[in-house]
């Protein structure tokens, strides 16, 4: 449904805003930025565009052309990516599960929210279990601070809590 689209369209967008203010954008420079990521990923998960054609269509969203949006691709990933999730309502998937879900969130991922995490073990219901990891990165490494985690992926460490919490859930 249109709802269930949104939440893909909705967590990219704070996707991009957690990043562009890890980048330091404030103020008119992160609205304008915000407001061509926001019809980007309407064009894109939407309308079926990709980054070419609305570049090529729209010359003023080439303020947002970079590595992570270019050609085919949109955050690393083949738009049909995005396009397809577009038509899923992921929550009610989530919900269908018949096993435990854990759902583990780093505190210093600048990817996912925490309430992205939360929502999946929501959505599970009594099967769902919601797990913080303090200092953890999205790629499960611990880093000195979020800004770090996005500045200095060097300033990564390997740390055991990861492994040791999933380890521990599937134990019990």
């Amino acid at each position: 449904g249109d709802d269930a689209a949104e939440a893909v369209t909705e967590h990219a967008r704070d996707t991009s805003r957690r990043q562009r203010t890890l980048k330091g954008f404030r103020g008119e420079q992160l609205a304008t930025e915000m407001s061509h990521w926001q019809e980007m990923l309407a064009l894109v998960c939407k309308e079926g565009w990709t980054p070419a054609k609305a570049f090529t269509e729209r010359p003023y969203l080439r303020a947002i052309r970079s590595r992570e949006c270019d050609g085919e691709t949109l955050y690393g990933r083949h738009v049909s990516l995005f396009q397809s999730l577009e038509k899923i309502d992921l929550q009610a998937a989530w919900a269908t599960l018949s096993g435990r879900t854990l759902a583990m969130h780093g505190e210093h991922d600048w990817i996912s929210s925490r309430e992205d995490s939360e929502s999946i073990a929501r959505a599970c219901a009594e099967r769902g279990t919601f797990l913080e990891l303090p200092g953890i990165g999205h790629d499960m490494m611990r880093y000195p601070s979020l800004e770090s985690s996005w500045t200095d992926p060097t300033s990564a460490s390997w740390d055991e809590l990861a492994p040791r919490c999933l380890l521990e859930w599937l134990l019990h």
